[in-house]
């Protein structure tokens, strides 16, 4: 009864901070444009919100935000066997190739013979992040792709780009009762095998950021067969540990029962409202929420990020999930173990259950991590200890979580890293055409002493 009660009262508090958080922000909009028109109040602001040169680009979606790079981008659709369709973005071409898309395209049949990366977003995520930054040498999967290789993006269910099921609808708590599990045993071994068997590829390199590298832990420690189909496993600011949040109050309840964070959020995605805020406020206003949200939950300062370009980054950062991975992640919070989700809480709301862990150290692929000193959300030392002996670690100073994706720096600083990772792991781009080139000579030559003895 006493949680009952607790969970009434919060209830009450959060549909009134809501509504005085909606009437905060219209008057706040009110009173900014007021003084824009009448005063000229916030010249800056008008400066950049209205001759931004990227400010089209705040609406793009990842295929137009590639194209409009100069890069050729195919969407590709593969369903789970539990039913969620799920889109991928490919780059199978450099830029150049693309300008001369045309000639190339009479003869492409889906395969390149190109290496292949495999590239998946963080937490709450869509794979815009990957190619927001205005610049193509700050992009990674541009970069990639320039490099010759050829690049996918990938999409896990719930966030915008892969919101469809067979069956179900995407406004029942059906569709969404699903956790960092399903995405592990679903929709990380759809992708890559989807994505081997388009590209007649034996292996692919795996780059995940966030969450996308502990749902690369969690997949490839379960699924050895898959695992060893990844030639290099990338993980950027991985969470597979983690520390708790910065903020004491949200902490607390990121370690209550799960019953409440459902009673207070529903059961469907986490914090949609999100996206109404993000096209009602200023671009601005909106960007600095967000750095402040990011302080008050992580501790990020975001000073690495370029302040210019934070409203058109952090228009793409936010992307729909479910509350059950909300969940999820808080009893990681709660047990200090990368296990599966303890569905026992729901009969016994306790954390006294022995639940499945994903065991990191038996992953047989070659792996790389990359985390910031100035990063408290991972417990990177708890996750150091346990990752498979030859794994090779990158601190990066003065680096916090969003820096692996948008940092100023980012092109010196993190790719050329992986550049080099890659280059070591796999068959090179120039290798690879080499081998090709002595075949093709080989075959020649064959020909040649066939049509001879005939």
């Amino acid at each position: 009864k006493n949680v009952n009660y607790t969970c009434v009262s919060m209830n009450i508090i959060i549909r009134i901070f809501e509504f005085f958080e909606l009437g905060l922000g219209i008057l706040l909009i009110f009173i900014g444009s007021l003084l824009r028109y009448v005063f000229g109040f916030f010249p800056k602001i008008n400066i950049i919100e209205e001759n931004d040169k990227n400010s089209n680009k705040y609406d793009f979606s990842t295929e137009e935000l590639i194209k409009s790079k100069g890069f050729e981008v195919e969407d590709h659709y593969v369903t789970t066997s539990d039913g969620y369709i799920l889109t991928m973005q490919r780059i199978p071409f450099t830029r150049e190739e693309s300008e001369d898309f045309e000639n190339i395209n009479s003869a492409y049949c889906g395969v390149t013979n190109k290496p292949v990366v495999f590239i998946l977003h963080g937490f709450m995520q869509n794979s815009e992040v990957w190619v927001s930054k205005p610049k193509k040498e700050d992009c990674l999967p541009l970069e990639l792709a320039d490099k010759g290789y050829d690049v996918w993006l990938g999409n896990v269910r719930g966030n915008k780009y892969s919101s469809k099921h067979i069956k179900m609808d995407p406004n029942t708590d059906e569709f969404w009762d699903f956790c960092m599990d399903e995405l592990i045993h679903y929709d990380i071994p759809t992708m890559i095998e989807y994505i081997l068997e388009n590209t007649e590829q034996e292996s692919l390199s795996y780059i995940g950021f966030s969450q996308g590298s502990a749902l690369g832990f969690g997949a490839f420690s379960l699924h050895h067969n898959l695992a060893k189909k990844v030639n290099l496993f990338i993980a950027l600011a991985s969470t597979a540990k983690i520390q708790g949040l910065k903020n004491i109050l949200v902490d607390a309840i990121a370690r209550s029962k799960p019953k409440l964070v459902f009673y207070m959020f529903g059961r469907q995605s986490f914090l949609s409202s999100t996206l109404f805020w993000r096209k009602l406020l200023p671009k601005i206003l909106f960007a600095k929420i967000i750095d402040l949200s990011n302080y008050f939950l992580f501790g990020w300062k975001s000073q690495n990020i370029p302040e210019k370009e934070k409203s058109l980054l952090y228009a793409h950062l936010y992307s729909t999930a479910s509350v059950k991975s909300v969940v999820h992640w808080f009893q990681l919070i709660t047990t200090s173990r990368f296990q599966m989700f303890d569905d026992t809480l729901n009969h016994t709301d306790n954390y006294s259950n022995v639940v499945p862990a994903y065991h990191i150290n038996r992953i047989p692929s070659p792996i790389a991590v990359f985390f910031g000193q100035n990063d408290p959300l991972p417990d990177m030392e708890a996750l150091l200890e346990i990752l498979p002996n030859g794994t090779k670690s990158f601190e990066k100073e003065g680096y916090e979580h969003l820096d692996f994706l948008w940092a100023k720096d980012v092109h010196e600083n993190i790719f050329a890293d992986i550049f080099d990772l890659l280059k070591e792991h796999q068959i090179t781009v120039n290798e690879e055409s080499e081998e090709m080139y002595n075949s093709d000579e080989e075959n020649n030559q064959l020909n040649k002493e066939e049509e001879i003895d005939f």
